[in-house]
């Protein structure tokens, strides 16, 4: 079984800079996935903060689904939901978001509902991760 980090709760965690990326678990305790990091060392995920995946779980499917398309004008098919998406992890899955979009999209979705942010604190969020996304892009060249 393979393991996707979906969040990180603590950012000293290893895998705070992972969040995206799949391992494979060794052995699972009550609340933690021990598995072995891409470096070979063996390490804990904290359960809270991944999702399993198995072979036939809907991220293969989803990704399939969400070919570019283009538009008649009639109809815009990319924002169609995909048949199996329930979750905000499964959008960002298959439109293969990195860590900066990813946490963009999860905090204009929750935009003034999160108990332990204001709207303030949310938009300077969603502006430092667009800045974020911004500076890596612009390092491309």
């Amino acid at each position: 079984m393979e393991v996707l980090i979906t969040n990180c709760s603590d950012s000293s965690y290893w895998y705070s800079s992972h969040f995206g990326e799949a391992f494979e678990v060794i052995k699972e305790d009550s609340d933690m996935y021990w598995v072995r990091d891409h470096d070979g060392f063996r390490n804990v995920i904290m359960k809270k903060d991944a999702v399993p995946l198995s072979e036939d779980l809907l991220y293969s499917s989803l990704a399939a689904e969400s070919k570019a398309s283009t538009s008649d004008g009639s109809t815009a098919e990319y924002y169609e939901l995909p048949a199996k998406a329930t979750q905000l992890q499964h959008l960002i899955s298959v439109k293969d978001m990195n860590a900066q979009i990813g946490e963009v999209f999860r905090t204009c979705y929750r935009y003034g509902e999160c108990s332990h942010s204001d709207k303030l604190r949310e938009a300077k969020k969603i502006a430092f991760y667009a800045a974020a996304e911004i500076e890596r892009l612009s390092n491309e060249d």
